[in-house]
């Protein structure tokens, strides 16, 4: 029993336990703060009922420095990954808002889909082999899909181009 604080005769000295003689729990109270460094200047903070802060724009790192994840602005949270970022979800992984990809999107299963809208009823398929199929999913009457290729030019003039369908080169078939 420890009435008041435990200090080291000198910094970086001593450890508490080791690899031998290990504590068994660490309990500390709400907001208590976990300091590393010689300047303290990476902290873990108990928010209270919510969960572990760390200080300012501080990283997480796992495996190396290159693979980590920081609040590298306010309101941005950034998960570098150094080359793959496995998302792995059982059914899916939200996004609230836009999703944006610096790169390739690769769906990588046969049969892959893209759904549209808040009830998800346009879908564009993969069909392994053969192409993509754009549908909408309701099945009454005058539900179909459209795709409309839409000009931002307000000044349309006879001969403008407003939108085009080219095949392949190396397809000899038809539109």
């Amino acid at each position: 029993t420890v009435g008041g604080n435990l200090i080291p005769s000198a910094a970086d000295t001593h450890a508490l336990g080791s690899a031998s003689a290990e504590w068994a729990n660490l309990y500390l109270s709400d907001s208590s703060n976990i300091y590393f460094g010689n300047d303290q200047d990476v902290t873990l903070t108990h928010v209270a009922d919510t969960g572990i802060l760390i200080n300012s724009t501080r990283k997480i790192q796992f495996g190396d420095s290159a693979s980590f994840v920081h609040q590298s602005a306010d309101g941005t949270l950034t998960i570098d990954g150094e080359a793959i970022i496995d998302l792995n979800a059982s059914t899916r992984v939200d996004v609230s808002t836009d999703l944006k990809v610096g790169d390739d999107i690769n769906l990588a299963s046969d049969s892959a889909a893209i759904t549209f809208g808040a009830d998800s009823e346009i879908t564009l398929t993969h069909v392994a082999d053969n192409g993509l199929i754009l549908k909408h999913a309701a099945t009454g009457d005058d539900k179909f899909p459209t795709l409309t290729l839409q000009t931002g030019d307000t000044d349309i003039a006879a001969n403008d181009k407003l939108g085009a369908l080219n095949r392949s080169e190396e397809h000899t078939s038809e539109l």
